[in-house]
């Protein structure tokens, strides 16, 4: 759960860490159930989570990875349903997980549709904040306008672990 646990029903896509979930797996032999559940666990997440087409992630989504407003209500720019700087993070455990433990089909699937959006907007210059369509959220001073934030460039400059979009080491 976000939190606290028990005071909300959604969750935050980037708290899904199934890179760490395996090594806990290993060092801790009489939980290997429970960290091997919450390895599978969290990548069904982390897949269903990300938009269909551009692969952003919702900052909170239900447990099943629909996006929610969470504290939003139904406003579409609402913090929870898009893509903002809780989400950007869900980008870097994706690859994470390909890096320590072999790169699966998804993870280069997943990373060669965030290659395709963001290289769309400008690899060094975009915006940091989207619905999950893509549309762009302006939301005053704090929306971090081009050329862009560090923290999301950091996260992009992963998916060249697992890509195979011909731009992916240009966001290195």
């Amino acid at each position: 759960y976000f939190s606290p646990p028990g005071a909300v029903s959604f969750t935050d896509p980037s708290y899904c860490l199934p890179a760490f979930y395996k090594v806990f797996a290993e060092l801790v032999p009489e939980d290997r159930a429970l960290w091997d559940a919450a390895y599978t666990a969290s990548q069904q997440l982390l897949r269903r989570a990300s938009h269909p087409t551009t692969g952003l992630f919702p900052s909170y989504s239900t447990f099943a990875g629909a996006p929610t407003a969470g504290w939003g209500g139904n406003n579409p720019d609402a913090y929870g349903a898009t893509f903002q700087e809780d989400a950007w993070r869900a980008i870097a455990n994706v690859n994470m997980d390909a890096a320590w433990h072999g790169t699966q089909a998804w993870h280069t699937e997943l990373s060669n549709r965030l290659a395709t959006f963001f290289a769309a907007r400008g690899i060094t210059s975009f915006p940091s904040r989207y619905r999950l369509d893509g549309t762009p959220v302006v939301q005053g001073q704090n929306s971090y306008e081009p050329p862009h934030a560090e923290g999301l460039v950091a996260m992009n400059s992963t998916m060249a672990i697992s890509a195979t979009h011909p731009d992916r080491l240009e966001f290195v």
